[in-house]
């Protein structure tokens, strides 16, 4: 996708991912012409210091401090792996 970027082929995109350990809902969505497969639900709305907990010692995960999330009122740890 980098190099797709920098030859001017698409937008340049930035990728991330989160991760969270918990129960959520899967399927597919939508009507019949058009339909997706999501996954929701709180642990997939919030990623959560579990992960890191459940994981144990990352090599090279920090903390990017408290971040206001989308749709939480409380700020919330957020930890970059990679």
């Amino acid at each position: 996708m980098q190099a797709l970027g920098q030859a001017g082929r698409i937008p340049p995109v930035l990728v991330g991912i989160g991760l969270h350990a918990g129960e959520a809902v899967t399927g597919n969505i939508g009507s019949a012409q058009r339909q997706q497969y999501s996954v929701t639900g709180n642990v997939v709305i919030l990623a959560s210091r579990e992960v890191l907990e459940h994981a144990g010692a990352l090599a090279g995960a920090r903390s990017l401090g408290p971040q206001r999330l989308k749709g939480r009122e409380q700020p919330i740890e957020v930890f970059r792996i990679a």
